[in-house]
């Protein structure tokens, strides 16, 4: 999970995005339904066992800002899947 721009003015060679640590991760199913709930770690990672299924992953908050993206995910028994979640800080 990436959070970004870090800075209001990026330069050349300086990672202007970062990681998102401690975001409220929300798993839901294809109706709307929360099934599932999660914190990102310090990497800006996280993980949930889920059944097999069709699911949108995001991002709870309580502003306006960080503004996150949603992830569509299908997931097959057995199998790992990857949710990349941008989330934009709103820094101009």
């Amino acid at each position: 999970m990436s959070l970004g721009p870090t800075m209001p003015v990026c330069l050349q060679g300086v990672p202007c995005d970062g990681v998102y640590a401690g975001a409220k991760i929300i798993v839901r199913l294809q109706g709307g339904e929360a099934v599932a709930h999660a914190v990102t770690n310090q990497q800006g990672k996280f993980r949930v066992d889920l059944a097999a299924g069709k699911y949108i992953v995001g991002v709870e908050t309580e502003a306006a800002l960080p503004r996150c993206s949603e992830a569509q995910v299908i997931i097959a028994a057995g199998v790992t899947v990857r949710a990349d979640i941008d989330c934009d800080t709103g820094i101009r």
